[in-house]
């Protein structure tokens, strides 16, 4: 079997995106989230990862997989209610996505919280739940296509400030690698640069 230079670049861009997806998924595991104790709690402390004690009803912020141990524990509240995952919360996103010609501003990690919450609605059996589960799908799809036409057309912007940009975390390694995709074909092919 001949490998060509490009099934090989295809190969090596492939990696480095898994690569930085994983990446992003430990900062997502680590990203400090807002939380409320159910329960009086005497704190943790174990190498450099520290949380405070806290009593019932007080809040603090503490990383994500902490909380998820937390919470299958029963010592804080939900946490996840806060975020958009629910039909209604992507019906609001793709309407105010639509409406405007500019990327609205989505949770950093958008990305990483619908996919479980789209996973386990597609597992749930009830006819409500199957038409539930196919309005969300549908409705996530259709934000994420919007989302990527106006990705596309930034990168034929000059320069961008991608903190100022509203991409995700996961759209911006999309938007960069795609612009380095876009500059080498035009390179190659158009002779524009």
């Amino acid at each position: 079997m001949e490998t060509t230079i490009e099934g090989l670049s295809s190969t090596v861009e492939s990696q480095e995106m898994k690569n930085e997806n994983i990446r992003i998924e430990f900062e997502f595991l680590e990203y400090k989230i807002p939380v409320t104790f159910r329960e009086d709690f005497s704190g943790f402390k174990f190498s450099s990862i520290s949380i405070n004690p806290a009593t019932k009803g007080t809040n603090d912020e503490i990383p994500l997989y902490i909380a998820e141990f937390l919470f299958r524990k029963g010592i804080i509240e939900d946490y996840t209610k806060e975020y958009p995952t629910q039909l209604q919360d992507l019906t609001t996103a793709l309407r105010n996505e639509v409406r405007s010609g500019e990327l609205q501003k989505l949770h950093p990690f958008f990305y990483f919280l619908i996919t479980p919450h789209l996973d386990s609605s597609e597992k749930q059996d009830s006819r409500f739940n199957e038409l539930e589960t196919k309005r969300l799908i549908s409705a996530f799809t259709k934000l994420a296509t919007e989302r990527v036409s106006k990705i596309i057309k930034m990168t034929e912007w000059k320069d961008i400030n991608i903190q100022k940009s509203n991409l995700t975390v996961t759209e911006q390694v999309f938007y960069q690698q795609l612009r380095t995709i876009i500059k080498t074909w035009k390179k190659e092919f158009v002779k524009l640069s």
